[in-house]
């Protein structure tokens, strides 16, 4: 959710070589963005532009998974079991902030990844600017409500860029 918001995830995806794995579970819980404004309506989301890009894959789980998720949901909710368990079974990166599900897949063997770390990443192999990463951190913060904690190693980066903005921006009178 957090990568939609940015307002171009397809462009993300593709700087960072990186193809989602979207579970059943994760579909329907996805479902909607804040506005673009303050005062405009909440956007539902549409995974559909990021599978015709090709940057993204809805996946059916399989039996060694479904017994997984079985496992799992018993300590996290069941589309955070799903993507654990892909994410266990086929070898690939699990992408998410919940500190919860990020304890327990840590724990089972997850390498994972959080929307500061993707962000960071994309800035740096795509040469983003300081500014439109201000903008894109902004959007995010805005349509999904998101801000690292503080304790994440990139909450500084993000918190600096929030405000990049505001420091470079050139007042009359000033």
């Amino acid at each position: 959710m957090n990568l939609l918001a940015t307002g171009d995830p397809v462009a993300i995806l593709r700087a960072l070589k990186t193809h989602l794995l979207v579970t059943p579970t994760v579909v329907g819980e996805v479902l909607f963005l804040e506005g673009e404004t303050p005062d405009s309506e909440r956007v539902r989301i549409d995974l559909e532009p990021l599978a015709v890009a090709g940057v993204l894959s809805r996946v059916i789980l399989g039996e060694d998974e479904l017994e997984l998720v079985v496992r799992l949901v018993r300590v996290v909710d069941d589309g955070e079991a799903e993507v654990m368990a892909v994410a266990l079974t086929r070898g690939v990166r699990m992408a998410t902030d919940d500190r919860k599900a990020r304890r327990i897949a840590s724990e089972n063997g997850c390498v994972l990844l959080s929307t500061p770390e993707l962000l960071h990443s994309w800035q740096t192999a795509a040469s983003v600017s300081d500014e439109l990463m201000s903008r894109v951190l902004g959007s995010v913060g805005r349509r999904s409500r998101y801000r690292p904690p503080m304790h994440h190693p990139l909450s500084g980066w993000w918190a600096e860029l929030l405000f990049f903005d505001e420091a470079h921006v050139c007042h009359p009178g000033i």
